[in-house]
């Protein structure tokens, strides 16, 4: 397996590290690093633009992944929804009363994630706002 990089947009550097590390610091400012892959090319330290065009493209992309998720997470719960209203209209049987009963827990799994989520955001975009981004 090989090393990814993971960088420092604030002070402009990279480390490699496993795919899998967790808690990957900045060795000069110690914050948080993000990581961007092992085919990303990153930018010498003095291509100040080049730097805020990696940085624009990398949020860019993890913005659109988050929305992406939350459309297909609000998309099954419509989905779900449905079927389960679908089953409550047909007749009784033991098959679809617990198959009603195991979408209700994938929609309630699936409703506590979105609230989850919903939270986290607000959390993200109050950071964002104050690092000016």
């Amino acid at each position: 397996m090989s090393n990814y990089a993971w960088v420092c947009f604030s002070c402009r550097t990279a480390v490699r590290r496993s795919p899998v590390a967790k808690d990957v610091r900045c060795p000069e400012c110690a914050s948080q690093c993000e990581c961007i892959g092992y085919k990303t090319l990153v930018p010498a330290r003095t291509k100040i633009r080049d730097w805020r065009m990696l940085s624009e493209a990398f949020y860019r992309s993890r913005r659109n992944y988050v929305f992406g998720q939350q459309k297909r997470r609000v998309r099954r719960i419509h989905d779900l929804e449905q079927e389960i209203a679908r089953l409550e209209a047909m007749p009784l049987n033991d098959g679809r009363t617990l198959a009603a009963k195991r979408l209700r827990k994938e929609l309630e799994e699936l409703r506590a994630q979105q609230q989850a989520g919903s939270d986290s955001q607000r959390r993200s975009a109050l950071l964002a706002a104050q690092r000016g981004r």
